[in-house]
């Protein structure tokens, strides 16, 4: 007759212990909050408000500055008929579209293509000119890019929380009146 010793795997102590409280999730919370509430180990319904959704870090609203520099980077190339991948460096990128625009600003017809430009690519509304903005392509390190990251951080900041507006707007009724009241 064969003896079994007996099993002291952590398998079986693990199976062995007392029942595990369950976790109460909020049904009228979005799943994100309920999926990061038990990752974290919180009741869903006390703390959910407190912790970030995923939607915080990567929803359609978000805006980043540092992808908004890229696509106005592209975009600016695209302006001067430039792609960036037919280059070595940036800076040789920009440098390559300051050629461009030096020969630009001597005609009148060029001169009005570059207003067409800034007006394109929004400048006026981040407060940069065309020349800060080719400046910060070739020096990514000097003061024209800090005035065009401050200008995107500003920007983001705003559409941020214009976002938000329309997200709580949306989640708004109007009633017959014409008064906004919130939908359950």
């Amino acid at each position: 007759m064969s003896l079994v010793p007996p099993v002291n795997s952590s398998a079986t102590y693990i199976l062995q212990q007392s029942k595990i409280n369950p976790m109460h999730l909020d049904k009228s919370a979005s799943p994100n909050d309920n999926i990061l509430a038990v990752a974290n180990g919180i009741d869903a319904r006390e703390e959910a408000r407190d912790v970030k959704t995923a939607d915080d870090y990567w929803g359609v609203f978000q805006t980043d500055p540092t992808q908004m520099k890229a696509k106005l980077f592209m975009a600016l190339g695209e302006a001067f008929g430039l792609d960036m991948k037919d280059f070595k460096s940036i800076s040789s990128f920009g440098n390559a579209i300051r050629a461009k625009l030096e020969k630009m600003k001597t005609t009148p017809e060029g001169r009005q293509t570059l207003l067409n430009i800034e007006k394109k690519l929004g400048l006026a509304e981040l407060g940069i000119s065309l020349d800060t903005l080719i400046e910060a392509v070739i020096n990514p390190e000097g003061a024209a890019n800090d005035k065009l990251e401050a200008a995107l951080e500003k920007q983001s900041t705003e559409e941020d929380e214009l976002a938000e507006a329309v997200e709580i707007l949306g989640s708004a009724k109007v009633d017959g009146n014409g008064l906004y009241s919130p939908t359950s």
